[in-house]
């Protein structure tokens, strides 16, 4: 799992294919990132639902009520299958654009 530090947030770059093992690998490596605004790149993944992205729920909470970005970077098909908690885009420019909102919206008190 490649991880690279941006001014504002943390990209994850997963090398696995499958879901269950960039879950795994991304616990290992979550408290060493926990107090950095998110990205993870699952761009490469078909068949993104909210199932397979459940097994994320508890981390993208835990992140959110820590007042930190959780984005997830998913194919544009799978957009609109996703729940309305988990903050997704199609591209890491909309990605680092959403975690600039958010930034803005949490300093204004939202």
């Amino acid at each position: 799992m490649k991880c690279t530090k941006t001014s504002s947030a943390t990209i994850v770059e997963p090398e696995k294919q499958s879901i269950i093992e960039i879950f795994t690998d991304f616990k290992i490596i979550y408290d060493d990132i926990a107090t950095n605004n998110i990205i993870l790149n699952l761009s490469h993944l078909e068949n993104i639902n909210n199932k397979n992205l459940s097994l994320f729920s508890k981390l993208i909470k835990k992140h959110k009520k820590n007042k930190k970005s959780f984005v997830l970077i998913v194919n544009e098909t799978y957009l609109n299958k996703l729940s309305d908690e988990i903050t997704a885009a199609p591209t890491l420019t909309e990605a680092k654009d959403l975690v600039e909102m958010e930034e803005i919206e949490r300093d204004l008190g939202f």
